[in-house]
């Protein structure tokens, strides 16, 4: 983030601004989780020290254990990763949401922090119903609450949230050096994903081996390289993450791998999108790989006979 953004923030944080709501934009990778953390406890934390939270004090220290009354995450959630209504609102039922709605949280007075926070993550992520429901609420804030969003696809989110909300761009940094092939690769030499390879090393590295691998199976391994690509899963550590999302990682993985080792095969690049684009929706996770594996294997076997042809 630039250092005029860095200033923003010191003042959002120490009042010296009038936003009541913050939309973090940026490409995968950019550190918006980052931002959007040190802008909702500078927010909440009584007494600041330089336009940053204390982190010595009890809302500082409920952040860290992420335990606050006045903190309320909303992320995207069921098979199709979508926020709806029953987050913002009261008044529909979700089983899988038992959270309380945006319009109820805002209106209690804080019990410790200075104000309440709502933070939505994947903003772009939001229906319909919800969306207009959360315009609303931008367009009357409430004087002790603030809002803060984010987002890595800015177009899916509504201009009219967009002009009721301080929009920042949040940069990649420079990529660090001294990264092996493999978390160069998976990464893009990019922060946020540097940190999920780091959280998950034996999902990522049998991942990128079995792709190593791949061409050595021959004719006859497209089925089996599914088989394994589709084993790397039972990897995944933690239960923060639906199948259907690492399913997604797995192909982003599988996109970048094609493109940096199988340059001349433009339209599989283009086939691994479209597949990633399906499963993120409700398609089903081997009726998908089989046939992708086949157009995989297909590439390989083009690529040897053009250079016997020559």
């Amino acid at each position: 983030m630039p250092a005029d953004h860095d200033l923003i923030l010191q003042k959002l944080i120490l009042g010296q601004s009038s936003a009541q709501s913050v939309l973090f934009y940026g490409t995968e990778g950019a550190p918006l989780d980052q931002w959007a953390d040190r802008l909702a406890r500078g927010w909440m934390c009584p007494q600041p020290v330089e336009g940053a939270a204390c982190g010595e004090c009890p809302v500082c220290l409920a952040m860290d254990r992420r335990s606050s009354l006045d903190y309320l995450p909303i992320r995207p959630w069921g098979a199709q990763r979508l926020i709806k209504l029953r987050a913002v609102v009261a008044g529909s039922n979700d089983a899988e949401y038992d959270a309380p709605p945006i319009s109820e949280f805002v209106t209690r007075s804080p019990f410790q922090a200075r104000v309440r926070v709502v933070r939505i993550d994947d903003a772009d992520r939001m229906n319909a119903d919800a969306a207009n429901a959360l315009l609303k609420m931008l367009e009357e804030p409430q004087a002790r609450a603030k809002m803060i969003l984010t987002t890595q696809q800015l177009s899916g989110v509504l201009a009219t949230i967009q002009s009721r909300c301080l929009c920042l761009a949040v940069a990649i940094p420079p990529a660090p050096e001294g990264l092996d092939a493999m978390t160069l690769l998976f990464s893009e030499g990019t922060p946020g994903l540097l940190q999920r390879i780091e959280s998950q090393p034996a999902f990522y590295r049998e991942l990128y081996r079995i792709l190593e691998e791949l061409p050595g199976l021959g004719p006859s391994g497209a089925l089996l390289g599914a088989e394994r690509f589709r084993d790397v899963e039972k990897l995944w550590e933690g239960e923060d993450w639906t199948a259907r999302a690492i399913h997604a990682e797995q192909l982003r993985c599988l996109g970048l791998w094609v493109r940096q080792r199988m340059p001349y095969a433009a339209p599989l690049i283009q086939e691994v999108a479209q597949v990633h684009r399906k499963i993120l929706g409700n398609a089903g996770w081997s009726l998908q790989t089989d046939p992708l594996f086949c157009a995989l294997f297909r590439a390989f076997q083009t690529k040897e006979l053009s250079a016997v042809a020559k």
